[in-house]
């Protein structure tokens, strides 16, 4: 018995994948430009001399390396809009 792959489904939909895409491209960019640019200001506030920006960087910086993403996740799902008072979908 020998498998035969079918591509089939790939090639039907396909304006429905590159449209998944474009949209995908559209959340890259400014999620990179964001990130970016605050991690540079990360990284400039930690090499500061100022002690309590070097300090609130690092609180910052090691807050978010030692959580999991999934806490960070649910946290930000459930206790960020009771914080700010907006609701998300």
């Amino acid at each position: 018995m020998t498998y035969v792959p079918d591509f089939s489904i790939v090639t039907d939909n396909w304006i429905v994948l590159l449209r998944g895409l474009w949209v995908t491209i559209q959340i890259w960019i400014p999620s990179i430009t964001i990130g970016l640019a605050g991690g540079l200001l990360l990284a400039q506030a930690r090499l500061g001399r100022s002690g309590w920006i070097r300090g609130t960087s690092l609180v910052y910086v090691e807050l978010f390396r030692d959580t999991p993403v999934l806490i960070q996740l649910i946290w930000f799902y459930y206790a960020f809009p009771i914080l700010v008072g907006v609701q998300l979908t």
